[in-house]
């Protein structure tokens, strides 16, 4: 009766230090990344330098199921609406409205343009046809990057900077430094 005790204490002592180590974890890196609002957004942690601004972003994939659960659609969505998705989301972007529009147009329309029915998403193709567009639009020295799940610390120039989601999973993150 004694070891069983003395073993179901150690366990949740156990239990205890390890929910407290993750809070105290969960507390370090939105202190270095930014804060979560009462909302449940993310507000990044922005550090302006002489260049421009630097962004850091922890991007973690959403799973289809959970992203339309979280719109309140189930499995069975409309055509209608899968094209309303078929635009890039803005999370973040220091550029003019006029410039910003057109590098969600030159996102989706690249995106478009490389996504195949059985094969899915080009990264490679969508990101070089992204990149070319906006060196031929801006000057070049433009990056981007495109996937399901990454994280970014990148210093730009300012008024050059945008990361967004296109049909709420896929991130694309395009910068000129």
């Amino acid at each position: 009766m004694a070891g069983a005790s003395a073993k179901n204490a150690a366990l949740a002592w156990a239990e205890k230090r390890k929910a407290q180590v993750e809070a105290a974890n969960l507390k370090k890196a939105q202190k270095e990344m930014g804060e979560v609002t009462s909302d449940h957004t993310f507000k990044p942690k922005l550090r302006s330098t002489a260049k421009g601004t630097n962004v850091h972003f922890p991007l973690k994939r959403r799973p289809k199921r959970a992203y339309r659960a979280l719109l309140g659609l189930g499995d069975n969505m409309s055509k209608s609406l899968k094209k309303q998705m078929q635009k890039a989301t803005v999370k973040h972007t220091d550029m003019a409205n006029e410039m910003r529009t057109e590098v969600v147009d030159i996102i989706a329309g690249s995106i478009d343009k490389f996504t195949h029915a059985t094969q899915g998403v080009n990264f490679e193709g969508a990101t070089r046809a992204i990149k070319d567009a906006l060196d031929k639009s801006y000057g070049f020295n433009w990056h981007c990057a495109m996937g399901k799940g990454f994280c970014f610390d990148v210093t730009a120039q300012n008024g050059t900077l945008m990361h967004c989601y296109y049909q709420g999973e896929l991130a694309i993150l395009v910068y000129k430094c």
